[in-house]
């Protein structure tokens, strides 16, 4: 994922390939982390975290749209969390309401629990509007293609 598909936002992603990548960020930062807490400062670790945050954001949203596109919906999905955390904090700072601080730190969780459940569906069977179905399944099929040319040219 992220060799061949670091900025992809085409085509499609399974719930493996997402999960995969979300593993591989984890432990690196788990062991980022460790080693600067064993070795280092506080203020190269926050350093360290946010240089690997930047690599790691292109990627993130890419696979994250691709795994959306596999469910058959626009990766601009992904963007409704982060919409709802900025009108947040532009509510936070030109109001004093605490209600409607609240009612928009509920508004955040809900979206976030949505996309958390998009990403956790299974993928659409055959082709969607995004992309033909993911390589394994493309994989199979054109093998079973070639098998049929090959025994009509028999």
């Amino acid at each position: 994922c992220l060799k061949k598909k670091y900025s992809t936002f085409s085509g499609r992603a399974s719930r493996a390939e997402f999960f995969q990548f979300g593993f591989f960020v984890s432990a690196l930062q788990s062991a980022l982390i460790l080693v600067v807490s064993l070795f280092g400062s506080s203020t190269f670790l926050l350093v360290a975290i946010g240089l690997l945050f930047v690599a790691v954001s292109v990627p993130h949203l890419a696979v994250t749209a691709r795994r959306l596109h596999d469910i058959g919906y626009s990766g601009y999905w992904q963007l409704l969390p982060f919409a709802s955390i900025l009108f947040l904090l532009f509510i936070s700072i030109t109001s004093t309401s605490v209600g409607l601080i609240f009612f928009f730190s509920f508004v955040t969780v809900i979206c976030s629990i949505v996309l958390l459940v998009l990403i956790l569906r299974k993928g659409d069977e055959g082709k969607n509007r995004f992309d033909l179905p993911n390589e394994k399944e493309n994989n199979s099929a054109s093998s079973n293609e070639d098998t049929e040319i090959n025994a009509d040219n028999e």
